[in-house]
């Protein structure tokens, strides 16, 4: 008899730059791959990604290790990767020293508002500043 293994990833785009990836069920060594193919799948200008954990049931070294790497290659963009994680999943953050990777926040601080905020921000990078925005010490 098998086990039944829940686990789902799912995406969404927030702006040009910015996406949520919302996990649920168990984070490892068996579903760390497609948590990992979904992360690697978005596009190579996307700069910051909030990872919603707050429904992972487990995680193990194998999903830590896909979202440091992730966290890493962001990092490496000027970006960054927001996890909403709460509990064993925070706890587990902090005794291995990776909090560090991260921007953890509780689900109750609007995290994904905040990650809107952040997106609009780095979009005034887009836009060449004009004459008149120079002089204003733009």
């Amino acid at each position: 008899m098998t086990a039944h293994i829940d686990f789902r990833v799912s995406t969404v785009k927030l702006s040009r730059r910015a996406y949520t990836v919302a996990v649920a069920g168990e984070v490892d060594l068996f579903t760390a791959t497609e948590l990992q193919e979904e992360l690697v799948s978005l596009p190579d200008d996307v700069s910051r990604v909030l990872v919603d954990l707050s429904a992972v049931t487990f995680l193990d070294s194998t999903g830590l290790g896909v979202l440091a790497r992730f966290a890493t290659r962001l990092r490496a963009r000027g970006g960054g990767v927001i996890l909403v994680a709460g509990g064993p999943v925070r706890e587990l953050l902090s005794m291995t020293s990776l909090d560090g990777l991260f921007e953890i926040r509780d689900a109750g601080e609007e995290p994904a508002r905040y990650l809107v905020g952040l997106s609009l921000l780095d979009s005034f990078g887009d836009v060449p500043l004009t004459g008149h925005a120079r002089s204003l010490g733009a």
